[in-house]
């Protein structure tokens, strides 16, 4: 795998791409033992010898493909079973990120009341400010009319 193709996998990819490599590595030596076998069967005059041989041959090959399938059922399993497991807390990620947008909002619109509120009561306090001119204003020209 030349490092252009190793940095596009991710770690989980390289892994399988390795456990891969591995069953197949377990499978050529099984299919070189077997080769030997053959070889050396040739040797051997008697017939019947050759057949078990040939036979164990044949009984090692079809031992090392159920390897093989067996070994990529198990890590297509777990790779299936992890991409479960990711979905499951993408999912969750995305509830808790829909949570806080309603949370932001909820706090954003307490904000805009407390300006509000804010506002009126500065508007009240300036009404009792004029009120209490006004009365006082009011006082003194009674005063100035009664004198």
């Amino acid at each position: 795998m030349s490092p252009a193709q190793h940095a596009l996998l991710s770690a989980d990819e390289r892994k399988a791409a390795l456990l891969h490599f591995a069953a197949t590595v377990d499978v050529a030596a099984k299919l070189a033992e077997g080769a030997l076998v053959d070889s050396l069967a040739a040797r051997v005059a008697s017939c019947t010898e050759t057949e078990r041989i040939w036979a164990e041959t044949e009984r090692l090959r079809a031992e090392a493909e159920r390897l093989k399938a067996e070994r990529i059922w198990a890590e297509t399993e777990r790779l299936k079973a992890e991409t479960e497991r990711q979905k499951a807390e993408t999912e969750t990620i995305g509830r808790r990120v829909e949570w806080s947008e309603v949370e932001k909002e909820r706090r954003k619109a307490e904000a805009e009341e407390a300006v509000v509120e804010k506002e009126r009561m500065k508007a009240e306090a300036e009404k009792a400010v004029v009120e209490e001119e006004r009365l006082k204003t009011k006082a003194k020209w009674e005063k100035f009319l009664a004198a």
